[in-house]
Parts: structure tokens; C-alpha cells; sequence
């Protein structure tokens, strides 16, 4: 009956702009859905939004992973160690909810509408079997912290609901912390937030559909009723026994009726 296969892609530059990219296929009953969309926020936080009915392709060569959709003028290669770590977060009788991080440190350059941000990027792979009706939790928390250097980072995920867990992912391995807006802390280590700015806030549907919310209908009545905070900031990882790295990390709270 439902089904969410969703690619995520983002970079960050040095200027604390940021570049957020989707591609999915989504399945509800008779429906079928293919989209792409693209976010931009510039160093003030000034944003720009586009959606498309095109899902674009996706090429995966070497240490090279490839994101084009014409229909959104954008292009983007992520360079880098592929960690291809696939996980099942949740399996039940209502279905499976899938993570698989594709690389979680990348060295990124996006073409978009004409120009060029280069920085350092994440990307992943979601595949989601669970009717949103049917989620075990109703807030999430899930971010992602690269150091400048490339050499460490870190992905969270946090669940609040009949499910409450938390995943917290380093090139140390997994492991498990306390996630806040302010700070990931695991460990003796600690992931502080500096200087942040909101990349959106609102409805889901908004990402998915932009000015094409009317057809929001057409999709399940909870999956309209989620709300999203995207963030993006400078990070400061530090623990008891290292000197602390700089890094940025782009984050986000989704919340949604019980």
C-alpha cells in the first residue's frame, strides 16, 4: 500500500551556505509519485525552493556519486569514501524503515541554475514500508556533522514516541547519545552548534509540492500534518582528550500528529 524510496543529498560551503537536494518515489495505493527538489540558502539565510515531477538519475562510479535532474538545472558530484552502511532502524508488521548512509564525508561541487557551491556534503538512501498512519514514534531529530578536514563526522537519529531511541553514527562506529537543538553528545565527545541559521520551516508538503500544495490531497491525511526545522550552523567537536575540530553540520526536528 505505501512505500517512500528518498535519496538526500546536501553540502555546505565555508560561508555557511548550503545547498539540500531530494530525489523520490513514492507509492500510496494507486498513487505513484516521482520528485526532485532543491533548497538554497545563502550565508544570510536567504532561501530558494524548487520542486519538479522528475526524479533525475543517479550514477554511483568509483568514489564518485552523481545527482542530475535537468528538470531542476542541477548537477552534483560527491567525492569520497563510500560507507554504503545499510541499516534497518525499525521491522514490524506494518513494514520496514531502511537507512542506508551512502557517504557520509564528501568533498562536493553542485551546478545549480547557473552557479557553483563547493564545500563538503553527506548523502543517503531511505526506504520506508510503513504507512505514516503507522510510524512508531511522531518526533524525529536527524543531523549530520562534517569536519572541515574531512576526517570525522558524525550522523544522529532520533526517535520520541511508542518507539524512543536514538542512533549516533562516527568513523568510530555506532553508539548511542543525547541530541538536543544545541548539541550531539556521545561518548566523552560533544558536537557543539555555532552560529546557526533556519534553512525552512513548515508543512513537509511545502518541500515536496511547493506551489503545487493543492495536490496535497491526493496524498495520506497524517503525511500532511508534518512540520519540519531545517538547520544549518558551524560545529565545534571536542571531547577530554583531543583538540577540538571545527565543522559544520546541517540538522532538523520533524514533528507530526499522533
Amino acid at each position: 500500500m505505501f512505500s517512500l524510496d528518498k535519496w538526500y543529498f546536501d553540502c555546505v560551503a565555508q560561508d555557511n551556505s548550503a545547498a539540500i537536494g531530494y530525489a523520490a518515489k513514492l507509492r500510496y495505493g494507486i498513487l505513484r509519485i516521482r520528485y526532485g527538489a532543491v533548497i538554497r540558502a545563502d550565508r544570510d539565510g536567504v532561501c530558494t525552493q524548487k520542486q519538479s515531477f522528475s526524479f533525475g538519475e543517479i550514477r554511483k562510479e568509483q568514489d564518485c556519486l552523481t545527482w542530475e535532474n535537468n528538470a531542476l538545472s542541477i548537477r552534483g558530484e560527491w567525492k569520497g569514501k563510500y560507507l554504503d552502511d545499510d541499516v534497518t532502524l525499525y521491522e514490524g508488521a506494518e513494514g520496514s524503515i531502511n537507512w542506508n548512509c551512502i557517504t557520509p564525508a564528501a568533498t562536493v561541487s553542485i551546478y545549480h541554475a547557473g552557479s557553483l557551491i563547493v564545500g563538503n556534503g553527506y548523502a543517503e538512501h531511505l526506504r520506508i514500508t510503513v504507512p505514516p498512519w503507522k510510524l512508531p514514534f511522531h518526533e524525529l531529530k536527524w543531523g549530520r556533522f562534517i569536519s572541515d578536514d574531512l576526517s570525522k563526522y558524525c550522523i544522529w537519529i532520533d526517535w520520541k514516541g511508542a518507539v524512543r531511541r536514538n542512533w549516533i553514527w562516527t568513523e568510530q562506529g555506532l553508539g548511542e547519545g543525547t541530541i538536543t537543538l544545541r548539541d550531539v553528545a556521545f561518548g566523552d565527545e560533544r558536537i557543539e552548534f555555532h552560529e546557526q541559521t533556519d534553512i525552512r520551516s513548515g508543512e513537509v508538503t511545502e518541500s515536496l509540492l511547493g506551489k503545487r500544495t493543492f495536490l496535497s490531497n491526493l496524498l495520506p491525511k497524517k503525511l500532511r500534518t508534518f512540520q519540519e526545522n531545517k538547520h544549518v550552523c558551524k560545529c565545534t567537536r571536542s571531547s577530554s582528550d583531543i583538540l577540538p575540530v571545527r565543522g559544520t553540520a546541517i540538522f532538523e526536528e520533524v514533528s507530526w500528529q499522533r
